[in-house]
């Protein structure tokens, strides 16, 4: 029978999503507690800091480690192929399986998998050897291993066997690894001297755990020797310690961990660390990078827990790796205690356990500016080069906006996933967090600085115009989304959430629908009109509409009468601003709003201007632009600018507030969704195009009945026009006025309030108009006509303005009377 064909593209898509059930079935051993998307130790290979899922995983599998899968990673395929050793052909047939039946059947090499959950002891044969048989295996092994003494090695309980269990066995001599009482561990050694040869992923190595041992410690000279003493020593291998042993006196015993050089105190992968309690400990390891590392981070934790701690330091040079250890010292020549003496250090002598990490091992957590190197009881520290420094930062998970770095924690919500690192101080605190070390920092000569190295990482790092925490539709290019992407929806739930508002009429409804999907919109920057939203008087929901689409978008800034521009740029530019997608100017009172900064602001495709503590400083302007007013009057410069919603005055609900905002975090994925599928939709033609043609070709012409939203919007716009009428025509008036008083009309006159109260009154049929209303019609005729020169001022203690004519200073003064004297005036 031919073999089913399985189209790989075709399984991706089908398994998108679902990897994360795939893989805790299909890889037995598996934790769930690995795929956190956190990092930390590789659920394979160990190591303390080397393995991630990636934030895709549960989309695509993709995983790594820098130890064993750093390469080949990209999808969940590739995961079973790495994790239990499948060809590809396999892992396609074992996910096609789970897909069609929920994974009833499982390749066979799980099966075999599945065995290793034996004890390590049931995976190697025991000898049942007589003690003379043992010592001369004992004998004849450590012949082959110079330095070793044989009666260390038969005081430390060894035992003999064959490994692995079954004809193809091989003679090994085996040592228990303890976990408190518990037999955790098989350490091996094969009994001709010879290295275990490297097999599918492991590497040839001298000694061997048993599969399935667990983290535990081997007592050098038998564990009633170390229940006695008062000094333990902690060794890197058992060779060192039985060729130590010889020379340290009665109370002194020795142990060795069975996990090698590495230690970390935040991992349950290593020993307990208790029965070093009220010890006086002594810390040896080999001569290299990797084994002082372990030393130090090993004698910082014991350091709890010991009545004190020694450091043993080998007059060798530090080497990168293979570096030498005790036995070679012991073997160089006879030595005594006292030669060990002389090599002991006091823990506070030396650094701290980042300070002799790998540069190039990136899964041991360090930070440093120096090197260490070694030599006899001398120390030198070394300035490591910046790119070195830099080597150490977590690749890519420090990112910029212009010089301003950021992190993406992955979590939280969708407005405290972007943190900012503003200086040296915040990254530092950041990194000592992200790698649970202390950064090791040298100062003087010859070493970076924290400061520059913050410095030179706002230079090097990857990055970006703007850091988004909301979707746009289509993304905007140079922008770093620091959001997780929703499901495109059907607009069930958009709908829902209009029938909250209370429009003026259907087309107001739809411009709602076109703010929020404006809000979303990812069109050309500064491409996006402003949206004033007016009422006839309060109650009507206006701040409420804006605070609702604030909710959903990530915050809003607002924007205050007479604000500084500057000052509002710098808050649009810092690290609370560069989030903010919405910005308002809430309850307008000017009469025909002119604000020229502001126009020019809405139309600018970038906003640059001076961001505190970083300087000169930009971002694209996808904001939307909103005002609110009852009875909103518009220059004509912002009402060309705008789209304007009118709302009716809703019926009272108690809840309202509560029920709406409810609702929108309660669904705020699908809202998005169903804007972004709104926008995704095909797009009605329209007749023709105003100054805003990409945002109603996008945006408007997914509406309902765009065209008469385009008229609707363009009737508004000019009603500027009939505003500006209005201005002539109280300019008229009041020049009448003057003239029928006797008065001329190009010299100075003084009009009392009464007089300017009463005429605007009667010019706009407003017999009732409250000083306010007129005060602002009033404001309006200086700013268009500033030859008249309308100057608010007193005469003779009377409020009122000066009507200069046609600015000649040198013309007296003529003054209306009091009570309505308006067929004659006095001089002045």
């Amino acid at each position: 029978m031919m073999p089913k064909h399985i189209d790989k593209q075709d399984l991706l898509a089908k398994a998108a999503g679902r990897w994360r059930a795939i893989v805790l079935e299909l890889c037995p051993g598996l934790g769930e507690s690995s795929l956190n998307g956190k990092h930390g130790p590789c659920p394979k290979c160990g190591g303390t800091d080397r393995f991630r899922a990636l934030p895709s995983f549960d989309s695509d599998g993709a995983a790594y480690c820098n130890q064993c899968y750093s390469s080949g990673n990209g999808d969940g395929l590739a995961f079973l192929m790495w994790w239990n050793g499948w060809d590809f052909p396999t892992a396609l047939a074992a996910v096609d399986k789970w897909l069609n039946d929920g994974g009833a059947a499982v390749p066979a090499v799980q099966a075999a998998k599945q065995e290793d959950a034996r004890s390590p002891f049931e995976r190697w044969q025991q000898q049942d050897a007589t003690p003379d048989e043992l010592r001369t295996a004992v004998d004849e092994w450590a012949k082959k291993k110079p330095g070793v003494d044989a009666t260390a090695v038969i005081d430390s309980d060894p035992m003999l066997g064959f490994w692995p269990k079954g004809q193809y066995g091989q003679p090994v001599l085996g040592f228990v690894g303890y976990r408190g009482k518990e037999k955790a561990a098989l350490h091996i050694y094969r009994l001709d001297g010879t290295p275990f040869p490297a097999y599918r992923d492991v590497q040839e190595r001298k000694s061997h755990n048993v599969g399935g041992s667990k983290a535990g410690w081997i007592f050098v000279g038998g564990r009633k020797r170390f229940k006695r003493a008062d000094v333990v020593w902690r060794v890197e291998g058992l060779t060192d310690g039985f060729a130590l042993l010889p020379l340290l006196p009665a109370n002194h015993a020795i142990v060795t961990n069975t996990t090698g050089c590495a230690w970390s105190a935040s991992s349950d992968r290593m020993p307990p660390l208790s029965m070093f309690k009220g010890k006086d400990v002594i810390v040896a390891g080999d001569a290299d990078k990797p084994g002082q590392k372990g030393v130090m981070d090993f004698a910082n934790d014991v350091n709890r827990l010991a009545k004190s701690v020694l450091l043993l330091r080998l007059p060798f040079p530090l080497a990168e790796t293979h570096g030498a250890d005790v036995r070679d010292w012991l073997t160089e020549s006879p030595r005594s205690f006292e030669d060990l003496e002389s090599l002991m250090v006091s823990l506070g002598a030396m650094t701290n356990a980042a300070d002799l990490a790998d540069d190039d091992d990136t899964s041991v957590p360090s930070f440093r500016n120096f090197d260490v190197v070694l030599t006899g009881k001398k120390t030198e520290f070394v300035g490591l080069p910046m790119s070195s420094v830099l080597k150490q930062i977590p690749p890519g998970e420090i990112m910029r906006v212009d010089r301003q770095l950021f992190i993406d924690q992955g979590r939280g919500d969708y407005a405290s996933r972007v943190y900012w690192l503003n200086d040296d101080t915040q990254l530092f605190g950041w990194l000592g967090s992200r790698l649970d070390i202390v950064p090791a920092f040298r100062s003087g000569i010859g070493f970076h600085s924290k400061k520059e190295v913050f410095s030179e990482t706002q230079r090097t790092v990857n990055g970006f115009e703007a850091v988004q925490i909301v979707p746009h539709e289509p993304k905007l290019p140079k922008c770093y989304y620091a959001c997780d992407w929703p499901d495109v929806g059907d607009g069930s739930h958009l709908q829902e959430l209009l029938d909250f508002f209370s429009p003026a009429g259907p087309v107001d409804g739809d411009l709602i629908k076109a703010m929020f999907l404006t809000a979303v919109w990812g069109g050309g920057c500064g491409k996006r009109p402003v949206f004033a939203i007016t009422a006839d008087g309060p109650g009507s929901g206006k701040s409420a509409l804006v605070a609702v689409l604030a909710e959903l978008v990530g915050g809003l800034l607002e924007l205050s009468k007479g604000e500084d521009f500057d000052r509002f740029k710098a808050r649009l530019l810092s690290s609370e601003g560069r989030r903010k997608r919405l910005v308002l100017y809430d309850n307008v009172k000017s009469w025909r709003l002119s604000w020229p900064q502001f126009e020019a602001l809405v139309t600018s495709p970038v906003i640059s201007g001076r961001q505190n503590n970083v300087g000169e400083a930009s971002r694209p302007n996808d904001l939307l632009w909103v005002l609110t007013g009852n009875g909103l009057s518009l220059g004509k410069d912002i009402a060309q600018r705008s789209v304007v919603i009118r709302l009716a005055r809703p019926e009272f609900r108690g809840d309202w507030d509560e029920s709406v905002m409810g609702f929108v975090r309660q669904h705020r994925m699908e809202l998005l969704g169903d804007l972004i599928g709104t926008l995704r939709q095909p797009a009605t033609s329209l007749a023709g195009q105003s100054r805003w043609g990409q945002w109603e070709s996008e945006v408007l012409a997914r509406l309902p009945e765009p065209s008469d939203a385009q008229a609707v919007i363009a009737e508004r716009q000019e009603e500027a026009d009939v505003e500006a009428d209005e201005v002539e025509d109280l300019v008229q008036y009041f020049g009448s006025k003057i003239e029928q008083a006797g008065f001329d009309t190009s010299g100075r006159v003084f009009l009392s309030w009464d007089h300017c109260l009463a005429w605007c009154g009667h010019c706009f049929g407003k017999p009732n108009i409250t000083t306010t209303d007129a005060g602002r019609r009033l404001s309006a005729m200086r700013a268009a006509n500033p030859e008249l020169s309308m100057v608010p001022r007193r005469t003779n203690n009377k409020r009122g303005v000066l009507w200069t004519g046609d600015g000649d200073e040198s013309r007296p003064i003529r003054v209306f009377g009091d009570i309505n004297p308006m067929d004659r005036g006095d001089d002045f």
